[in-house]
């Protein structure tokens, strides 16, 4: 009878420690499967798992910042910024982070937040492709200038139907 707990605490103790031992090294697999889906053009998926891979291993912000990159070519703004926006303040270590943050808050229609972030970014972007790259930035910044005139245009024209009822 004894020998039949020592087994139940023996394989208790083999189920607990692999558990253990699957948790520390799963935000690997989850940027295994992060950089197997990007290859593959699954770019949602691999945002989703390089964000799974930074949960796990929080130190690692760069996991963020490619899951935050990946769900902004996946259409998803909302947790591009989410994933995003803890880095903001990192631009040494993430040189277009306020790029891709102002991207993903313009999607989201918050025009305000994503032209601050990208006047930033454009008085502060040292890399070599600069002189590329800040083309897209004014472009971008007057995509936002115009969605905030459409906004402000529809307000004004829902205030002359209101008046008119």
């Amino acid at each position: 009878m004894q020998g039949k707990y020592k087994y139940y605490i023996f394989l208790l103790l083999m189920i607990l420690s692999c558990a253990g031992f699957s948790q520390g090294s799963s935000w690997r697999s989850f940027l295994m499967k992060a950089d197997k889906a990007a290859q593959a053009g699954k770019y949602n998926l691999a945002a989703k798992n390089y964000e799974l891979a930074a949960l796990e291993k929080k130190s690692k912000k760069e996991l963020f910042f490619e899951a935050g990159r990946y769900y902004l070519i996946s259409r998803d703004y909302e947790k591009a910024v989410a994933c995003l926006n803890p880095l903001k303040d990192k631009t040494k270590v993430f040189p277009k982070v306020l790029y891709y943050y102002g991207l993903a808050e313009k999607g989201r229609g918050n025009y305000e937040e994503a032209l601050q972030a990208l006047s930033v970014f454009s008085s502060d972007y040292k890399g070599a492709d600069r002189s590329i790259i800040i083309g897209f930035v004014e472009n971008e910044m007057r995509g936002c200038e115009l969605g905030r005139k459409t906004i402000s245009e529809n307000l004004q024209d829902s205030m002359v139907v209101k008046r008119m009822d």
